[in-house]
């Protein structure tokens, strides 16, 4: 089974401070945002928060390329969650569907250079 690697970040982290998931191509939506909530990275902010609640956005943000999303994503770091559009603000795709595949939304490898996955916890949290 061929795999993808995700380059992550939390809403409200600074870029630098992304992280790497390693899931099947063919993992559903739902079992993405499972492995998110154990990775070692985000245990804490989701431990008692449900898989379905958590937000998972597809962006393509640069990290070597700093533009205006980077800048945009920088400038997120001092803003509280709740208050930031991620479709507007960074051009971020919500992964609605739990029995959705990761390859409907990421057809391809991913650029390594790339954050591609914003997580941004339930409101309240």
């Amino acid at each position: 089974m061929t795999t993808l690697t995700l380059t992550c970040l939390l809403l409200g982290d600074h870029p630098d401070k992304n992280f790497e998931v390693q899931v099947p191509k063919n993992m559903t939506i739902s079992n993405l945002k499972r492995t998110l909530q154990s990775d070692a990275n985000l245990s804490d902010t989701f431990e008692d928060v449900p898989p379905k609640d958590i937000e998972v956005w597809k962006v393509e943000i640069s990290t070597t390329k700093k533009g205006c999303k980077f800048e945009t994503l920088v400038t997120l770091c001092d803003i509280p969650a709740p208050c930031t559009d991620i479709e507007k603000g960074l051009g971020g795709v919500l992964l609605r569907q739990g029995n959705s595949k990761i390859t409907e939304y990421f057809s391809s490898r991913p650029p390594d250079d790339e954050i591609n996955i914003i997580v941004k916890c339930p409101s309240g949290k």
